[in-house]
C-alpha cells in the first residue's frame, strides 16, 4: 500500500464512533483510534518512517541488504537483535585488539622477576632467581599456546596440559600460570585471569614425619662419600631447620659471628628477619667441611637450582633413604623441643610467630623420642679424611 493511500474510516462499533487507518498487511494491518486527531498523527509519523526507510535504502546495496536478513536470520530465537549483537561483537574484537600472546606475557614477566631479583641481589648472593628453572619447565610445558591470545585462553584449556596425577608439580605450574596471568591483567592484555578457575590439588595427605637419626646418619655419611661440597646446605636444614630455599640463598656472611645464623628478610619465605642458633653439631660439620678444604666465602651452596635438584635426586638413591618434603625442618624441631621444652622458642627458631600452636600444627613428630633427639645431636662427621 502507498502512503498516499492512507485515509481515516470513522466506524461505529457497539454503540461508539472509532477511526480507523489501514496501515497493509506487511506494516502492523488496520489500527484503531480514539479520534480522528490520533489517527492523522499516526499517519504521519508512518509516513515520516517510510521517507527515512526509503532513503535508507538508497544508501545500501542489495548485498547489504542480503546480509542484514542474513543474520536477523540467524538471530532468531535468541532474543538478541542485529544492532546488540553488533555491539556484543565489538567488544569481544576490542578484548583482542588490546591482548597478547600467551608466550610474550611468559617472557616479559620472567623478565620482570629477573630485574625485581637484581634489585635485591645485595642481600642474596644467588645469581639466579630462585625459581628459574620450574618457571622455565612451565614455560615448555604450555609452548604449544604460545602464540595463542590470553583473552582467546580458557582454564579448560589450560587445565588439559595439567597432570593432576603429580600433585606438587600441578600446584607448582597452576601458580606459574597465575602470575603470567595476573601480570598480564596489570599490562591490560587480558581483562581475566582464567587460573582463577582451576582448584590446586591437595598435598595434605603426603607422609607427615620426621627422619630417624639412622637416615640423617645415612644421608650426611653418603655426602661425605659423594658429595662433600653440598655438605654445608644439607647441615644448614638438618642442624638449624632452614628451607631448603633459605639455606639455598644464605651467604656465609650470616653467620660471621659463629653463634647465630642471622636470616635477613630477604631470603626469609615469610619476609622475616630473625636468628638461629648454631647448635655444636652444625658447627662441627662446617668445621670439619673446612678441614676438607672448604672456602667460608660467597653462596653456601654454589650450585645452581637445576644442580641442587639433580644432587638430591643421586644423594636419595645413594643412600636409599625418600626424601620427604619438610621432613628435615620437623626432625630440627622435634628434636630442639626435646632438649629445651619450650615449643614456642623452637617456633621463633623455625622463623614463626605464631608460638607453640604452629609448631605443634607443623613442626612436632610425637613419634620421634627423647632418646632419639639425643641421638640426632650426636651425628658428627668422621674424624678421618675420606
Amino acid at each position: 500500500m502507498r502512503t498516499a493511500d492512507l485515509k481515516v474510516t470513522e466506524l461505529k462499533h457497539n454503540g461508539s464512533i472509532g477511526f480507523r487507518v489501514n496501515f497493509g498487511v506487511n506494516n502492523g494491518g488496520k489500527k484503531w483510534f480514539a479520534t480522528a486527531a490520533d489517527a492523522k498523527a499516526a499517519i504521519k509519523a508512518f509516513k515520516q518512517q517510510q521517507k527515512r526507510v526509503g532513503e535508507l535504502a538508497g544508501k545500501i546495496t542489495s548485498q547489504q541488504a542480503a546480509r542484514f536478513l542474513e543474520a536477523e536470520k540467524l538471530l532468531e530465537g535468541s532474543g538478541i537483535d542485529v544492532v546488540d549483537a553488533v555491539r556484543l561483537a565489538l567488544v569481544e574484537l576490542a578484548k583482542h585488539q588490546t591482548s597478547e600472546t600467551l608466550g610474550r606475557a611468559m617472557d616479559e614477566y620472567y623478565d620482570h622477576c629477573i630485574r625485581e631479583h637484581k634489585k635485591k641481589q645485595k642481600d642474596s648472593p644467588r645469581r639466579d632467581p630462585k625459581h628459574a628453572w620450574a618457571f622455565g619447565q612451565t614455560r615448555t610445558l604450555f609452548k604449544p599456546l604460545r602464540d595463542k591470545l590470553l583473552s582467546q585462553i580458557t582454564a579448560k584449556e589450560l587445565e588439559l596440559k595439567l597432570d593432576r596425577n603429580k600433585p606438587s608439580q600441578f600446584n607448582k605450574h597452576v601458580a606459574h600460570l597465575k602470575s603470567v596471568f595476573n601480570y598480564a591483567k596489570s599490562k591490560k592484555w587480558v581483562a581475566e585471569n582464567p587460573v582463577s578457575e582451576i582448584k590446586k590439588e591437595s598435598i595434605s595427605s603426603r607422609e607427615g614425619r620426621a627422619y630417624r637419626p639412622e637416615e640423617v646418619r645415612k644421608l650426611m655419611y653418603t655426602l661425605v662419600l659423594h658429595d662433600k661440597d653440598s655438605i654445608p646446605y644439607y647441615a644448614l636444614i638438618f642442624f638449624a631447620g632452614l628451607r631448603p630455599d633459605t639455606a639455598f640463598k644464605l651467604d656465609w656472611s650470616a653467620m660471621n659471628n659463629g653463634m647465630q645464623i642471622q636470616i635477613k628478610r630477604s631470603v626469609s619465605k615469610t619476609a622475616k628477619a630473625f636468628p638461629v642458633t648454631i647448635h655444636p653439631t652444625l658447627r662441627a660439620w662446617i668445621d670439619w667441611w673446612v678441614a676438607q678444604g672448604g672456602v667460608r666465602n660467597g653462596p653456601v651452596h654454589t650450585m645452581s637450582g637445576k644442580s641442587r635438584t639433580r644432587k638430591r635426586k643421586e644423594l636419595c638413591r645413594l643412600s636409599g633413604i625418600k626424601w620427604i618434603q619438610d621432613a628435615p625442618r620437623r626432625t630440627f624441631g622435634t628434636a630442639q623441643f626435646h632438649v629445651f621444652k619450650d615449643a614456642a622458642r623452637v617456633a621463633i627458631e623455625l622463623g614463626h610467630t605464631g608460638g607453640a600452636d604452629v609448631f605443634y600444627t607443623h613442626y612436632y613428630d610425637g613419634t620421634l623420642t627423647e632418646k632419639e633427639a639425643l641421638e640426632f645431636w650426636q651425628i658428627i662427621p668422621p674424624k678421618q679424611s675420606i
